[in-house]
């Protein structure tokens, strides 16, 4: 199917609604989540605990955390109107973290019939990839997380929990299959995850529900690309929700609270001590030097890969090279489309080609006729 690409007025009509060109359910209504998380009947309790589950998708800054906070908020103020309930719910960067609080604090919850947990998982954001004692245990946690409250006291009424993920395929499997999946605006270069998110997106194999699954991931692109280049935060408040029972609709928030304001505890990262001595900066400057590592290699790759193409006699090569090398040589994925002659070009503008050759000139004692070719490399025909 043809990628299908959604122009920006159609995005900023989304927020007045005032014309939807194109056939997706548009709704500023809080109704399907109300059914999924507000119980319809005189009391919240039924004697065991009503896990309810919220996975949220999205990068950096595009607005997860105020759309839990926005979540909470409305719970809240529906749990009191409806049962007189009071909601208890917490904050934090870690499962881990948030368990060993409650441990330590069951007074606060010990009389509550709802609590409500926003797990912004600092190891699930597509950073980290070790494997070590703190992800483990969170792992643990993750798959048998009911029966973890029960152990704490909270053993009879709704455990609400709204996780966020930065990459739909990184997140746990527990999550990855939520009733309820909430994608905010994100860029999907990556192809596998892009075919990821749309398999989530799809409720059937019928023609309209791919068609759907992709106008979907469509608008979350567009809509990104404008908070990235318009600057424009009000276009976080457009949402993809896709319902376990149906197909995705567009969820445009009508309030975007302070989760500072919303949230009763915001649990210290690292409260658990299992990070060692270690604070949250810490662990991102760790992960974030991991991500540094993997980049370093691919550099140190792509140059050995160069030598061996320039002691072979090849100085210039074609689009179809580029791919074949990427691919094979470097063991790099990519979508098909994303590599393109302007992308090739603006890569090799960006080499400071002055300082490689007074690195090769200091390197072998003269200058090097041949590499005008590194500056000259041309756009060569497919024979391939």
């Amino acid at each position: 199917m043809k990628r299908i690409v959604i122009p920006e007025s159609f995005i900023y009509s989304l927020l007045t609604g005032k014309s939807n060109s194109y056939d997706i359910k548009r709704t500023t209504s809080f109704k399907v989540f109300e059914e999924y998380l507000i119980p319809p009947r005189d009391r919240p309790t039924r004697g065991f605990v009503d896990l309810k589950p919220i996975t949220v998708v999205g990068f950096m800054a595009m607005g997860k955390t105020v759309f839990a906070a926005h979540v909470t908020k409305k719970v809240r103020r529906k749990l009191s109107r409806r049962f007189g309930t009071e909601l208890f719910s917490v904050m934090g960067k870690s499962i881990v973290d948030v368990v060993e609080f409650l441990k330590d604090n069951k007074d606060l919850y010990q009389d509550k019939e709802a609590m409500l947990l926003f797990l912004d998982d600092i190891f699930y954001q597509g950073l980290s990839t070790e494997k070590g004692k703190a992800k483990n245990k969170a792992e643990k946690y993750y798959s048998d997380i009911r029966h973890q409250f029960e152990k704490l006291g909270f053993n009879n009424g709704i455990l609400y929990i709204i996780f966020a993920g930065q990459r739909l395929k990184l997140i746990p499997p527990f999550f990855r299959s939520s009733p309820m999946l909430i994608f905010k605006p994100l860029l999907t270069n990556d192809k596998y995850e892009r075919q990821t998110i749309i398999e989530a997106l799809q409720h059937d194999d019928t023609r309209l529900s791919k068609t759907l699954a992709e106008l979907s991931i469509a608008i979350l692109e567009t809509a990104a690309k404008i908070i990235y280049t318009k600057w424009d935060d009000q276009i976080k408040s457009i949402t993809i929700v896709k319902p376990g029972w149906d197909y995705p609709f567009i969820y445009i928030q009508d309030s975007a609270p302070n989760p500072k304001n919303v949230f009763d505890i915001v649990v210290p990262f690292n409260y658990s001590g299992i990070y060692g001595d270690e604070n949250e900066e810490e662990v991102m400057r760790r992960i974030d030097e991991t991500a540094k590592r993997l980049l370093l290699k691919l550099a140190i790759k792509s140059i050995a890969v160069g030598m061996e193409l320039r002691d072979k006699g090849i100085y210039s090569l074609s689009k179809k090279g580029y791919e074949d090398i990427i691919r094979e040589a470097l063991k790099l994925p990519f979508g098909d489309k994303l590599l393109s002659w302007n992308l090739i070009e603006e890569s090799l503008s960006e080499i400071n080609y002055e300082r490689l050759k007074q690195f090769i000139t200091h390197r072998v004692g003269k200058p090097i006729a041949q590499l005008a070719y590194i500056k000259r490399t041309t756009r060569t025909k497919n024979k391939e």
